[in-house]
């Protein structure tokens, strides 16, 4: 199978991951909120790759911001955080809970912190 023929998701396009701190800053300034793309990696058979959660989350991530976007409601995505450990030992809260006061939209439902 030759991997380079394949389409893939680049799922860092259009994320936190190509800004700068200072460019973050900026939008936190101006109240942009947060979209966290959240998946795991597992096999799900033999016909698709282990990253298909991963590459779900950040296109839904990317759809819920188009959808902000018609309503003038600005946002950002971060890089997806990927991996089972942040959803069963509740590191996601911990994650959101280190960061600065703000507004955050978890995939679609809103988490105050």
């Amino acid at each position: 199978m030759n991997l380079n023929k394949k389409r893939r998701v680049d799922i860092f396009e259009n994320t936190m991951a190509h800004m700068t701190y200072v460019e973050i800053e900026q939008a936190a300034k101006e109240g942009e909120i947060v979209l966290f793309p959240i998946a795991v990696i597992e096999e799900h058979g033999p016909h698709l790759p282990l990253a298909v959660d991963v590459y779900g989350a950040y296109l839904q991530s990317r759809r819920v911001k188009a959808e902000l976007k018609k309503k003038k409601i600005k946002s950002l995505i971060a890089p997806p955080f990927i991996g089972e450990s942040i959803l069963r030992q509740g590191l996601l809260e911990a994650h959101l809970l280190a960061g600065r006061r703000r507004s955050f939209l978890c995939f679609g439902m809103p988490c105050r912190v």
